[in-house]
């Protein structure tokens, strides 16, 4: 039997043995291994995709929210209702900060002192790199039961140290709701705005950051 015979031979062995992915190799893919599990890491990137809104901390400086009075602004009020916890102590110093831009929902509502109590749904919408405040929601009663006030509220903001004096440009009610003046602390997700009621009575909200505001009309992806 010459050379060729016998590699003729060879691969028809091989062939019958292992089938033909041996001897011509297979269109069909390789089977999902550990690392198939990368494929599914792709499906949850692409559901972070959809969550772009939520999450990115990055936000349009130059968003309009603004309408005109008395709707002031077009935020939808999504914001979960909030009780009051009352506190005799004197209020934590606020350390000031660089705000971000984004949709906010009060979270906490606290009184020092002797603070009326007052619960809130309200939801905020900062722009133009910490300078632009839009207020769209309700103030409510201690328990956070029923409201006792809703209004929409614009103004710009000029921040220094650990204050923040604003200036109202529209507001549903009169007068507007907004004090000339508020202690803060910002983070990252969290902004601290505090006013003095009266004395040495403070009250505080707490706004937890959502992700960005809506160029215009309601939050959507929100």
């Amino acid at each position: 039997m010459n050379v060729g015979a016998i590699e003729r031979l060879a691969i028809l062995v091989l062939t019958l043995a292992f089938g033909p992915q041996i001897a011509c190799g297979s269109s069909n893919p390789p089977p999902a291994g550990p690392g198939g599990a990368g494929g599914n890491g792709g499906a949850a990137g692409a559901g972070g995709a959809a969550d772009a809104g939520k999450l990115d901390v990055t936000c349009n400086p130059d968003a309009s929210l603004g309408v005109a009075s008395p709707t002031c602004n077009a935020l939808t009020n999504d914001a979960p209702s909030v009780p009051f916890t009352a506190d005799p102590g004197s209020p934590p110093s606020f350390a000031g900060g660089s705000i971000q831009d984004g949709l906010y929902y009060a979270t906490r509502a606290d009184g020092y002192a002797e603070a009326g109590a007052s619960g809130r749904k309200l939801t905020l919408a900062i722009t133009g790199g910490g300078t632009q405040f839009f207020w769209n929601g309700d103030v409510l009663d201690g328990t956070a039961q029923d409201i006792e006030e809703s209004f929409a509220a614009n103004a710009t903001v000029l921040a220094s140290g650990s204050t923040l004096a604003l200036t109202v440009t529209c507001a549903s009610i009169s007068p507007a709701p907004i004090p000339a003046s508020m202690s803060y602390t910002a983070s990252d997700t969290i902004l601290v705005l505090a006013a003095v009621t009266s004395g040495s009575s403070t009250s505080a909200t707490t706004y937890t950051r959502q992700g960005c505001p809506p160029s215009s009309g309601p939050p959507d992806a929100l």
